[in-house]
């Protein structure tokens, strides 16, 4: 968490209730994670937009059709006929 222990942590803390009070402190920290959900939501909506974005232009750089030549289309030895010697038990 923001590379702090929990030392720091309750150091924080204490210093919160000290300046705040007893009676605004839990407003504050209300508050407080009300604004961290916001920009939490914000940055998830900013990450799925870029990752559809870039999504939809490596779709967009994808031929329709692969090439000719490539391994989907068949080769040679597997177009012609396989001619099989009786001894050869079938598979």
């Amino acid at each position: 968490m923001f590379g702090i222990g929990w030392g720091e942590v309750l150091v924080v803390a204490v210093v919160a209730l000290l300046v705040l009070g007893p009676d605004k402190l839990p407003e504050a920290a209300r508050t407080l994670g009300r604004v961290y959900g916001q920009l939490y939501r914000m940055a998830q909506e900013a990450k799925e937009s870029i990752r559809a974005e870039t999504d939809l232009a490596a779709l967009a750089k994808t031929e329709p059709f692969p090439p000719k030549g490539s391994a989907s289309e068949p080769t040679e030895l597997e177009t012609e006929p396989v001619s099989r010697d009786s001894s050869d038990p079938p598979q």
